[in-house]
């Protein structure tokens, strides 16, 4: 049954991928979700907000589990760990809230006792050897991905 969905997701991708270029300009992918771009190195979670920021997007919001699947395997094919998820609890322990506009995150995937950091760790990663999402300290370097819809 897991294997299946791999393969829609290899189905899926091949297509996106191929009809990239043509529906999104440089190094953006497009889906149905709309254009993503994969950083190639990796930052804070303030550097990754602020790069996006400035690619005019957003950091990755996850919100619902075909994106997280499609990006949990585009990010495996890339080689990353880890990826930053534009979430933090920053303002309010233990409430993760979207930066990019203030609102509560609605779907999310923690894994186990997850968020469990406390005020030491504050921001959302999707965690790619585990099998949901963890919460690290801001100034952890991981791969990040900018969102356009």
């Amino acid at each position: 049954m897991v294997i299946g969905h791999w393969w829609v997701l290899v189905i899926a991708s091949v297509g996106i991928l191929a009809n990239a270029k043509a529906a999104c300009k440089g190094n953006w992918a497009k889906t149905s979700g709309g254009c993503y771009w994969f950083s190639t190195n990796t930052a804070t979670f303030h550097e990754a907000f602020t790069s996006c920021f400035a690619k005019k997007s957003t950091l990755l919001e996850l919100k619902g589990k075909w994106q997280e699947k499609w990006i949990r395997f585009q990010s495996l094919l890339r080689g990353y760990d880890g990826v930053w998820i534009g979430a933090t609890d920053l303002l309010h322990e233990g409430t993760y809230v979207y930066p990019s506009n203030g609102s509560k995150i609605r779907y999310s995937n923690w894994e186990g006792r997850q968020p469990g950091g406390g005020k030491k760790e504050n921001c959302a990663v999707l965690a790619l050897k585990s099998a949901g999402w963890h919460d690290y300290p801001c100034k952890h370097k991981f791969h990040y991905i900018c969102v356009k819809h």
